[in-house]
């Protein structure tokens, strides 16, 4: 897969793909956010696209969890990511993804 950042599209089977808003607002926020990088400079392209790459499919079991809000994805990552930090445990955006549901189901768990 092919991910052009500017044109905010993929290419799939040589088709091009629009992303969608919530996805494209998710990844945006996490990649500046968690990975402490400026998505819209020239310079740290390849970065991003790199990092669109890595944590893509993360972003959209995320989203899915959440039914495309990405308000809700952020709070929920945030909320998680904090669980994680305050127990002293590691955690990824595919920790995020797999605890997300949970989240969603019973968020008094993650307080």
């Amino acid at each position: 897969m092919t991910i052009l950042l500017n044109e905010r599209k993929r290419v799939v089977n040589g088709k091009p793909k629009e992303y969608s808003d919530s996805f494209h607002k998710f990844m945006d926020w996490y990649i500046e956010k968690a990975c402490k990088i400026e998505v819209g400079k020239e310079e740290n392209r390849d970065h991003v696209k790199s990092l669109y790459g890595r944590f893509g499919k993360q972003a959209s079991d995320i989203l899915l969890a959440v039914k495309q809000d990405t308000e809700k994805a952020k709070e929920g990552t945030k909320v998680i990511a904090t669980y994680m930090q305050n127990r002293n445990l590691s955690w990824t955006l595919k920790t995020i993804a797999d605890r997300m549901h949970d989240w969603v189901a019973n968020p008094k768990e993650f307080a």
